[in-house]
């Protein structure tokens, strides 16, 4: 509970009573999110030494299809319910990345049992990868149709 409500409630409250500070925190704050997350899976990995190539052989498969395919059905099920390419957009960035969130808070966090956050350590690696990979395409897509839109 520290760890989820407590920081969503504290960024409400900040929100709401000082929005123009909220606005400029928000990009640090992302920032410190990303940094925490990544330096568990570090802290995850160094513990885990050799064996992580192992989990990572095991693990990896299942945890790639398991995260494409909730980008995927995010994308897709966000475009066709909410008729909005920007919502979709947001929708297959959240349920692939708060997926290995979630699962490390409750492995590491709650059970505090290191050999179940292995497979979600291993998630949230990939994670990283094909969120990146996905924002970079999106990214390319705007830029040409904005080429597009700019020189036709």
């Amino acid at each position: 509970m520290i760890i989820t409500v407590f920081p969503v409630l504290l960024g409400m409250a900040l929100r709401a009573k000082w929005p123009a500070f909220a606005r400029r925190a928000e990009p640090l704050i992302s920032k410190f999110s990303v940094v925490v997350l990544a330096l568990l899976i570090v802290s995850i990995a160094l513990d885990l030494g050799d064996a992580l190539w192992v989990y990572l052989a095991k693990a990896g498969p299942a945890a790639l299809t398991l995260n494409l395919l909730t980008m995927l059905l995010g994308y897709l099920l966000g475009n066709y319910l909410l008729h909005s390419e920007a919502q979709a957009r947001t929708v297959c960035l959240e349920v692939g990345l708060q997926n290995g969130t979630l699962a490390l808070l409750v492995t590491t966090g709650i059970l505090q049992n290191q050999p179940m956050s292995v497979a979600p350590s291993v998630y949230s690696l990939l994670m990283f990868v094909s969120a990146t990979l996905f924002t970079l395409l999106v990214l390319r897509k705007d830029k040409l149709a904005a080429t597009a839109n700019t020189t036709g």
